[in-house]
């Protein structure tokens, strides 16, 4: 029988997607996708959050986002109280379980950071993580 994490620990993995296929991400906000190096570019990126051990972590383990220079949107909350075995066809993923969360992300005046934050159900842990472009 699966169940959830008892563990305290949060571990994340940074991914871009295209249909079900994900390749890690590694964390350039200014990806250069319109060709012009002084301008700031809008894109987007997945977390897979799990526990110390790749599976689900612990219910009521939280995800949220923030910005500081960007319009940041996507998905936040807490995580689903299920396995959280995720689609069989996603490819790509370093686990089969865990929660994906989607981040969203466009310049505004000054773009500076990007943060995201995971928050233990368990209290163990508190995991931020800033990316700049």
């Amino acid at each position: 029988v699966l169940s959830q994490s008892r563990q305290d620990t949060v571990a994340y993995e940074l991914y871009t997607r295209v249909g079900d296929a994900f390749t890690p991400f590694n964390g350039d906000l200014d990806a250069d996708l319109d060709g012009d190096p002084t301008t700031f570019d809008s894109g987007a990126f997945w977390v897979l959050v799990t526990d110390g051990n790749g599976a689900i972590p612990a219910s009521g383990t939280t995800f949220s986002v923030s910005g500081s220079g960007y319009k940041v949107g996507g998905t936040s909350g807490d995580v689903s109280n299920s396995v959280g075995l995720l689609p069989t066809s996603y490819t790509g993923l370093s686990s089969s379980f865990g929660q994906l969360y989607l981040v969203t992300y466009t310049p505004e005046d000054s773009p500076e950071e990007v943060s995201f934050t995971i928050v233990s159900a368990q209290g163990g842990s508190t995991l931020k993580v800033t990316l700049v472009p």
